[in-house]
């Protein structure tokens, strides 16, 4: 996923990033085997969330947490959560403690 900083009229972003307007911001999320859950495979799969921020293609900034969630959905719904507010990797952390 991928997100434009850009300026808008109607978002309040153009103020904070009038001088990166060639950046964006790319949300991953990475699903890897956890080996030591393996009698229980519903619970094996862990969710780990990397938020770039791409300028000029160059990677500026980088957030990586892992194991964000063992569950598929929630998972998700904190990658969206995070894309859907433009957190950027410098206060991923903060944003992360706030939400788990």
């Amino acid at each position: 996923m991928n997100t434009a900083i850009q300026a808008s009229e109607e978002t309040p972003t153009k103020e904070l990033f009038e001088s990166e307007l060639d950046a964006y911001l790319q949300y991953k999320m990475i699903c890897t085997r956890d080996p030591f859950r393996d009698n229980d495979p519903g619970e094996d799969k862990v969710y780990s969330i990397v938020i770039l921020k791409l300028k000029e293609y160059c990677i500026a900034e980088s957030f990586f947490m892992y194991d964000i969630s063992r569950n598929l959905e929630k998972a998700l719904g904190i990658l969206n959560c995070l894309q859907r507010n433009a957190v950027t990797p410098c206060i991923a952390e903060n944003v992360l403690q706030d939400l788990i």
